[in-house]
């Protein structure tokens, strides 16, 4: 009860005596100290639960990349490229949590894996191409093909969960008033 006190109570954590006195004074405080100690040991002071979520955050702020990302053949401008890694920021974090976190597929998947997946599926379905750059492969080591199972077992249940697709898949609206680069990127 004492390292749940810790890691869950933001304000106020409960005192030794309020844990003995809620245990119905079975344990002396000692032995509340000494089973932290124990627990803390056995789990090697690791505490924290990584979630694809943990990931998350840096794999999207590398998701959108106006020197070699495109879509629909056109390249982006730095200004579209802003807008198009916020609608990929929405939408990947559309995938993770009602998607990812609530399924029980990703249970057996690593949770750098779930996040790159969820990334590669954002990338799809908002058209950016190509869908897995090489900056990924290099920045979060794992290349296409490593991802591609996960991704399309994630995909297949974005599809079933938003079949008519999701409002968040939509072109930015900004983004159609903004002038493209008259270079494309394959």
């Amino acid at each position: 009860m004492l390292v749940a006190g810790k890691m869950f109570e933001s304000k106020k954590v409960p005192s030794l005596e309020t844990l003995n006195q809620l245990a119905g004074y079975q344990y002396t405080p000692d032995a509340i100290l000494a089973m932290e100690g124990n627990i803390l040991h056995t789990l090697s002071w690791k505490l924290r639960v990584v979630t694809p979520l943990f990931f998350w955050g840096y794999f999207a702020s590398i998701g959108v990349c106006p020197d070699e990302d495109s879509i629909h053949g056109l390249q982006l401008t730095p200004a579209s490229a802003a807008q198009y890694s916020r609608a990929l920021r929405k939408v990947s974090h559309t995938i993770l949590a009602e998607i990812c976190l609530l399924s029980m597929a990703f249970l057996d998947c690593m949770p750098s894996m779930t996040a790159s997946a969820a990334l590669l599926v954002a990338r799809n379905k908002l058209g950016i191409t190509p869908d897995w750059a090489p900056r990924f492969q290099v920045r979060i080591g794992y290349s296409r093909s490593d991802v591609a199972v996960s991704a399309a077992k994630l995909s297949l249940l974005f599809d079933e969960k938003f079949p008519s697709g999701s409002p968040s898949l939509t072109t930015p609206p900004s983004v159609e008033s903004v002038s493209w680069s008259t270079s494309a990127t394959q």
